[in-house]
């Protein structure tokens, strides 16, 4: 560690990552699912434990909910870390957000670290770090009150701790084990293929007779402060989705595209092997210096989290943030080799890929400038202005109805919300918020909604009503406030 920080590379690289992580933190209101994590911490606060229910709001979560309304929808670490921010720093945006741009901040430090440790290359640690700074769908997923950055930590710490397990290292087994119960209680979702990967490429590169013991006593350990909860949360049941062809392929599609277009260029490094191979007539290697079962150890973490992904429901660029780093690793060590070969042509290619998406993208943009333009500009979006609205005109005994973005009002009013399915419950309550990506054109022209529009008032609030609020997906992520949009309507009761 004294060895890293004695690099002044790294320290100007984690000084601009903590401007590019901190500033304007709690400008942008939190979304749905950032409100759903603050809302369940606040909860948290009041009764000892993550409860979806607060004795006025119950938070609408499928299969969320179990008795006594505990929150079992996610690994909980998430919500007693909002929590404990709440209790510092107040009930607000800024203390939402700030444990998890912490824990993304020490995550740069973290890559640097660990690929040191796999490697001993300065030049590939200082190119990895240098790329996550910069990498702005990274920096954005850092910025959420969302388990995003959590778990980037708790896997970047548990393979920096396997490696000191492997080497056997001084209690090396407690830390691995504690590591491990750390990012299962983080994201159970990520626990499972990084502890089957780890598990294995302990097995295959290292295990002898004599390790017995310590793997036994690793497993013991870890499972006692894990299957419990797996069994009680009943996470299986989570995310399940029908396991048929076109299902697993059209999720294969979407993360090599994503990962593509987004975080490392596999057709431009392809086609670079491929003019590689032309001019030496053979495959590109891996340097000598490279210890090759440690390359692996990257490369089937990334293969097996993705493999899981694939039998998950839904996918969501978010779901990959946490390999972001070891995809970036990869990518400094091809980098590092062209550094050797020629440094003009690699530092060229390095800033294109650090200011533009020239590799990744047909679509020419500059992803870096338009995140330095939010995080220095104000930002509006719809949640902002239904909260402040509701602020200023609601009573305390009023409720409001909405199709969407229930988490968020709850949060910053305490109103009581109602969010159950829109036009299944034909309900008058004294104010209605319209969000037009969550009513359809025949609900707009249905019975229930002429009712309203007869008996209510309409007002439009100079705010943009937009689908997702502001998510942090950098296919959908808006940089600045969205000016071309309608504007939100609200209905308050004549």
């Amino acid at each position: 560690m004294k060895q890293a920080l004695r690099d002044p590379i790294l320290i100007l690289l984690l000084l601009i990552g903590a401007f590019l992580i901190f500033a304007n933190l709690g400008n942008m209101y939190l979304w749905q699912d950032e409100a759903e994590t603050a809302q369940v911490a606040k909860n948290t606060l009041a009764f000892g434990f993550p409860r979806g229910y607060d004795g006025k709001n119950i938070l609408q979560v499928t299969g969320g909910l179990g008795d006594n309304f505990i929150w079992v929808y996610h690994s909980w670490f998430q919500f007693y870390l909002t929590a404990f921010s709440f209790l510092i720093f107040g009930l607000n945006t800024f203390a939402a957000r700030f444990p998890f741009a912490v824990l993304g901040f020490l995550s740069i430090f973290l890559t640097y670290r660990l690929s040191w440790c796999l490697f001993e290359d300065k030049n590939i640690s200082r190119i990895a770090t240098l790329l996550l700074v910069f990498s702005v769908p990274f920096l954005l997923h850092l910025r959420q009150c969302r388990y995003f950055s959590l778990t980037v930590f708790a896997v970047l710490l548990t393979l920096l701790y396997y490696l000191g397990f492997v080497e056997n290292k001084k209690f090396s087994t407690a830390k691995l084990a504690i590591c491990f119960i750390f990012l299962f209680h983080s994201n159970h979702g990520a626990f499972i293929p990084v502890f089957i990967v780890l598990f294995l490429h302990y097995i295959v590169f290292t295990f002898k007779n004599k390790d017995l013991k310590r793997l036994l006593t690793l497993c013991t350990l870890i499972s006692l402060f894990t299957l419990p909860w797996l069994f009680w949360l009943k996470s299986w049941h989570q995310g399940q989705s029908a396991l048929t062809f076109r299902h697993l392929r059209r999720h294969f599609e979407f993360y090599i595209r994503t990962t593509n277009k987004y975080v490392f260029p596999i057709a431009f490094f392809s086609i670079a092997a491929v003019i590689y191979m032309a001019i030496k007539r053979k495959w590109p290697s891996l340097p000598v210096h490279i210890n090759k079962a440690r390359f692996w150890l990257i490369v089937l973490t990334i293969a097996a989290s993705i493999g899981f992904l694939l039998f998950v429901e839904q996918r969501h660029f978010r779901y990959i943030v946490y390999l972001i780093p070891l995809l970036l690793i990869i990518e400094a060590i091809i980098l590092s080799r062209w550094w050797k070969i020629n440094r003009y042509l690699t530092a060229a290619v390095i800033l294109v890929l650090l200011l533009t998406n020239v590799f990744n993208n047909p679509k020419i943009r500059f992803p870096l400038f338009e995140y330095l333009y939010e995080i220095t500009h104000d930002y509006d979006g719809p949640n902002e202005g239904i909260v402040k609205f509701l602020r200023k005109n609601a009573n305390p005994q009023d409720i409001v109805k909405v199709p969407y973005g229930s988490a968020p009002t709850i949060f910053y009013t305490n109103l009581y919300v109602d969010s159950r399915p829109f036009f299944e419950n034909e309900t008058y309550p004294e104010w209605i918020v319209f969000r037009k990506d969550w009513i359809d054109g025949q609900g707009l022209k249905s019975r229930y909604f002429q009712e309203i529009a007869r008996r209510y008032e309409k007002i439009v609030i100079n705010y943009p009503d937009i689908m997702w609020g502001n998510r942090p997906e950098p296919g959908y992520h808006k940089f600045k406030t969205v000016a071309d949009a309608p504007k939100v309507v609200i209905y308050r009761r004549k």
